[in-house]
């Protein structure tokens, strides 16, 4: 780490054989390289050809990181970080002082902490071209690259430095993230998370975490200004609707149809889920349906251990395909919702049935059709030519309850 700070303000990047990403993970991530070199995928995936680096970034997340820990620590660490920026154009030194996201391809970033247990403080990168469809959760942001704004959406991804913080800290700061981006709140940092945590709700010591409890979790999202929304596989809500499956023997904790469901209502909301496994935990921030299996659905999952746009292809037998690693069970649903959202999601989803029904007979039978229909995990039927005009017919109606509908199709 001595010449970490060099060459000094950045350096431009060709990115066009193999061993121009590898050499990427040699310098960053050699030590624990599964999360960053996901993120290289992810920009390679997007025909990512130039590479842009500050060096001495100062971030603010790293920085409170730095403040709250390491500055403490006996080992010496930097006090910056270096941010890799993503293009697709190929850049040449004369375009560095006027980047145009849409001329030069803008694909994100990744801010590179100096510390090889959690190199990756956190990211902001473009989907891959096969989920973009998928990604519910994506938001944009707007970075100054040496005084030029240029702006991407996709969703924040962190991964733990195991020293200060853990798996479930940088969950909830995704979160967290994502709402502050959207405007809901104020910006957190991730030391916030990591050191605002109430020790008398664990048996375990702060530093160096062992991971927090559930109410812990909790705790810690209503602490930064989020309300969370607890969901129990096992106890799972299920709204009386005629596109929903009754309640079953076999919605079990281990076994819990109704997880799909409810994650859905919130990723079509734009909000992050948080999910608590036996051992860790991870957001789930897309679906999408699987054209290989008629009625399945596919989850899109950020692991702060494995890295950001991750498939779930059976949240039943969640399965790591690169490792084998079984995720175990899914114990626990945290939602963190702004607090001017009163409602929950199946209630809402029953009260706008109740309006539409009461409205219009025609649309009630359609209700669960279209293509972003996820309620029932099946495709539903194709909704009538007419319902866009009963769908306008009853807005105002269902207005004074301040229920919004899409009419997709």
């Amino acid at each position: 780490m001595s010449t970490w700070d060099e060459p000094d303000p950045g350096e431009l990047r060709r990115l066009s054989t193999d061993a121009d990403w590898s050499s990427l993970i040699d310098r960053y991530a050699a030590g624990h390289p599964r999360p960053f070199a996901r993120c290289l995928e992810v920009a390679r995936s997007n025909a990512s050809t130039s590479l842009l680096v500050e060096t001495r970034y100062l971030d603010a997340d790293y920085r409170s990181e730095y403040s709250a820990h390491y500055s403490t620590a006996f080992a010496s660490y930097p006090d910056a970080t270096h941010r890799l920026h993503f293009f697709r154009a190929d850049l040449s030194p004369a375009d560095i002082s006027r980047v145009d996201a849409q001329k030069h391809g803008y694909l994100g970033y990744i801010v590179v902490r100096p510390v090889p247990t959690g190199p990756v403080c956190h990211a902001m990168l473009v989907p891959p071209p096969d989920m973009v469809d998928a990604v519910r959760c994506a938001v944009p942001e707007t970075v100054h690259l040496f005084g030029t704004p240029i702006t991407v959406s996709g969703v924040p991804f962190a991964q733990q430095d195991a020293q200060l913080g853990a798996c479930a800290h940088v969950t909830a700061w995704v979160c967290h993230r994502s709402a502050s981006l959207r405007g809901d709140l104020d910006r957190r940092t991730l030391a916030q998370f990591a050191t605002g945590i109430d020790a008398s709700l664990s048996p375990n010591r702060e530093v160096p975490t062992r991971g927090l409890t559930l109410g812990q979790m909790s705790d810690i999202i209503r602490k930064n200004g989020l309300s969370p929304l607890f969901y129990q596989p096992g106890d799972l809500p299920a709204p009386t609707l005629p596109w929903t499956h009754p309640p079953s023997a076999q919605n079990t904790p281990a076994g819990d149809t109704r997880l799909v469901a409810v994650m859905c209502r919130h990723l079509n909301s734009g909000f992050p889920v948080m999910v608590a496994a036996s051992d860790h935990a991870f957001n789930i921030v897309g679906w999408i349906r699987d054209p290989a299996k008629p009625g399945w659905i596919r989850f899109v999952r950020h692991d702060d251990q494995r890295g950001p746009y991750l498939w779930v292809d059976d949240l039943f037998a969640d399965t790591d395909p690169a490792t084998g690693h079984h995720y175990g069970t899914w114990n626990a649903l945290i939602v963190p919702l702004p607090p001017k959202v009163w409602l929950p999601p199946e209630n809402a989803e029953e009260h706008a049935y109740a309006q539409l029904a009461g409205a219009s007979a025609a649309v009630a039978p359609h209700l669960g059709g279209g293509r972003d229909d996820c309620r029932s995990g099946r495709p539903g039927p194709p909704g009538p030519p007419n319902v866009r005009a009963h769908f306008e017919q009853v807005q105002e109606r269902a207005g004074a309850s301040g229920i919004r509908f899409r009419c997709r199709g």
